[in-house]
């Protein structure tokens, strides 16, 4: 546990360090975690790393970090802040073999990583955590993070880049589209600019955990955490599919696939996150 201090400057900033980050983990996570590659600035932790594994070059458990991005993307083509005085921003390969039995916790892979992230801020003393479906990382109805998780397929097991942008300052602050405003976890704990590397070690060690007991112990075993912090559960929505169909009713929570149900006029609707975008 990383104790609170007040008495630390806010531009206090620690650099990225891959020893540093190592060694705040515990053995297991070293088994898991490959090498761990820090860019002092890069278009996209996401992109780079994609291609690392397309070319053969990286594998299950490594990590690509980044001080700063020029072109951090979320989900559906939108852009992420990503300044290099702001937040952390990074992306770890996962990789699993075809064998028929994973679609469920493939659908669920965004799920459990959004659920580790946000366990990771309720042991920093974050409170008031929440998860809105798929993968944003709340504090209250306020956005701290955010989640984009894309998949290669291969031929004999399919790769998954998981990219992680968290706002640790207030330099990171955007409008999100979704009518959601933005948080910094300074906020909350005020010297986190001089904890970077002990917060993302927490963060690639949770990720790593959660993606590990999704793919041996499947979806049951992530669902009920999730579902703790369900932001949207019982609110009114209106989803937006990309072929532009307007769905508006109840949230009543999510499926063991990770498919958002919603009560409309016409009964209980599943929907899947690659299709749509959520407003309330």
């Amino acid at each position: 546990m990383i104790a609170k201090k007040t008495n630390s400057p806010a531009n206090d900033m620690e650099a990225l360090d891959a020893s540093v980050i190592r060694s705040e983990f515990m053995p297991e996570t070293n088994d898991i975690c490959g090498v761990l590659i820090i860019h002092e600035s890069l278009d996209s932790t996401n992109r780079w790393l994609l291609d690392q594994l397309r070319q053969g070059r990286l594998d299950k458990g490594d990590v690509c970090l980044a001080e700063s991005q020029t072109a951090g993307r979320g989900r559906q083509g939108k852009s992420w802040v990503s300044p290099a005085n702001g937040g952390l921003y990074f992306s770890i390969a996962w990789s699993e073999q075809h064998d028929g039995g994973n679609i469920e916790a493939e659908a669920c892979l965004p799920l459990a990583v959004a659920v580790a992230v946000a366990d990771v801020l309720d042991e920093l003393e974050v409170k008031d955590v929440k998860i809105k479906w798929p993968n944003d990382v709340l504090v209250g109805d306020r956005k701290i993070c955010g989640i984009l998780v894309e998949r290669i397929a291969g031929r004999t097991k399919n790769h998954w880049v998981i990219g992680v942008g968290l706002n640790l300052a207030d330099a990171c602050l955007q409008y999100d589209s979704s009518a959601l405003m933005a948080t910094s976890l300074d906020k909350y704990m005020p010297d986190c600019l001089g904890h970077r590397n002990r917060i993302v070690a927490m963060l690639i060690e949770s990720i790593l955990e959660s993606c590990s007991i999704l793919f041996v112990r499947g979806a049951s075993a992530i669902l009920p955490r999730w579902e703790r912090m369900d932001f949207l559960k019982g609110k009114t929505v209106t989803v937006r599919k990309w072929n532009e169909v307007v769905l508006s009713g109840t949230v009543q929570g999510i499926s063991d696939r990770g498919k958002l149900m919603m009560k409309t006029d016409a009964g209980v609707e599943l929907i899947d996150s690659g299709e749509v975008s959520v407003r309330f």
